[in-house]
C-alpha cells in the first residue's frame, strides 16, 4: 500500500514541475511555476538559452496562470 501512495506522490510532483512551452532562440514561457519552484523554472529557462549562447532574462510572470515568460539575451 505504501508503494502505491509513494508512486502517486511522485506522479503528482512530476505533474507540477515547471514545463518549457513555446520556446525558441528569442525566449519562451515556462508553465506550472509557483513560489516554491521559481528557481527551478529560471534554471530551466537559463539552460534553454545557453543552447544559443545566451542567458535568460525574466520578462514577465503571471501568478494567476502560473507562467513565467523569459527572453534569451546575450550575456
Amino acid at each position: 500500500m505504501r508503494l502505491i501512495y509513494g508512486a502517486c506522490s511522485i506522479a503528482l510532483l512530476a505533474a507540477c514541475a515547471p514545463t518549457l512551452s513555446g520556446a525558441n532562440a528569442a525566449g519562451g514561457m515556462i508553465e506550472h511555476v509557483s513560489g516554491l519552484n521559481r528557481s527551478a523554472a529560471f534554471a530551466k529557462a537559463d539552460a534553454h538559452c545557453h543552447q544559443y549562447g545566451k542567458v535568460a532574462r525574466i520578462s514577465g510572470e503571471d501568478a494567476l496562470d502560473s507562467t513565467l515568460t523569459f527572453d534569451c539575451v546575450k550575456p
